[in-house]
């Protein structure tokens, strides 16, 4: 269970929740899909209560996503069944108060489209002011396609599905992640790969217009040119979920776990990258951000790193080896 304490401070790590600047908040995936709110009167870590966000029923409610934005919670999730790759949906609720929640409501108009069979699957949910916007893979057509659906009055009414982009086959993209930047424009994010010879590269899509219109997806890091048999070109870790939050005055800024191999010796490495989008033209390089973290061989560690900016200065945490443990 997690539990939310709404007047922790910024930057703060709880549960594993992260409090991020703008009144932000993740939740990691639960299979029971509930709430926790500290009392404020006497709340100490050991007696939260409980409050229920979706209605009891026999599916499966995984990959929750929780943001907080002018006064109001949204909170996404994945109902599914329980056979491997179940029809999926997902579903939307709102809070004013994290106590109350609305009845919830099916996003996606084709039932059991959502494409959510593992973590890095998962719909994500980018939130500013009355702007909710949705995105999730939807497996209606073959290729799978990226969809997209918002609210402009803060979730109380959803406007018409739209497609943003195809991708390749089933498993050709993953890590949807979701962000404003400071100018309001929506960015998502994802890594697209296809088999061990593919690129792994970051892929964004934009729009400068409140969600009305997108434009083409352009790639982030075109710098990485590895795969699974070229490691040495350096590829973002395809287990491992990438961060990104909107820059204030444009873009995003973006962290991922890069993994390579040193070609005098073939060992396997990996490490913490980050690189900055002005939301217009291609990075031409990341930056180092951790030391290398020598795992010998292919290691898929299932966990990427994340960002927060507090002020004027944006962190960056993630774990590695025994030689770099949590770092900052």
């Amino acid at each position: 269970m997690i539990a939310i304490d709404t007047k922790a401070p910024p930057a703060m790590f709880c549960g594993g929740v992260m409090y991020r600047s703008g009144n932000l908040i993740r939740l990691s995936s639960l299979f029971l899909l509930c709430l926790a709110i500290f009392s404020l009167n006497n709340a100490t870590s050991e007696d939260p209560t409980f409050f229920d966000v979706s209605e009891p029923n026999d599916h499966w409610l995984v990959y929750p996503t929780l943001e907080f934005d002018n006064d109001t919670y949204h909170a996404i999730w994945v109902e599914r069944g329980t056979a491997w790759k179940a029809p999926a949906n997902v579903r939307y609720a709102n809070s004013a108060d994290g106590v109350n929640w609305s009845s919830s409501e099916k996003l996606n108009p084709v039932n059991g489209e959502v494409a959510a069979f593992w973590n890095q699957q998962k719909p994500d949910l980018a939130v500013n002011g009355e702007h909710v916007a949705v995105f999730w893979v939807s497996s209606t057509e073959n290729p799978y396609t990226i969809r997209v659906r918002q609210s402009h009055d803060a979730g109380n009414s959803w406007g018409d599905t739209m497609t943003l982009t195809t991708l390749g086959k089933e498993d050709s993209s993953t890590f949807l992640s979701a962000d404003f930047d400071g100018l309001g424009n929506l960015h998502l994010s994802w890594q697209y790969f296809e088999d061990n010879q593919g690129l792994r590269q970051l892929h964004v899509i934009s729009s400068e217009d409140g969600g009305q219109t997108w434009g083409e997806p352009s790639v982030l890091n075109h710098f990485d040119v590895g795969n699974v048999e070229y490691p040495e070109g350096g590829y973002p870790c395809d287990c491992c979920y990438h961060s990104v939050t909107g820059a204030a005055d444009g873009g995003l800024h973006v962290a991922y776990r890069n993994i390579s191999r040193y070609a005098e010796n073939e060992t396997w490495y990996q490490y913490t990258a980050y690189l900055r989008w002005d939301g217009v033209n291609q990075p031409t390089e990341s930056i180092t951000v951790s030391p290398h973290w020598v795992t010998g061989g292919r290691v898929c560690p299932e966990a990427g790193p994340n960002m927060v900016i507090e002020g004027d200065v944006l962190h960056v945490v993630w774990f590695g080896g025994l030689q770099n443990t949590t770092a900052q």
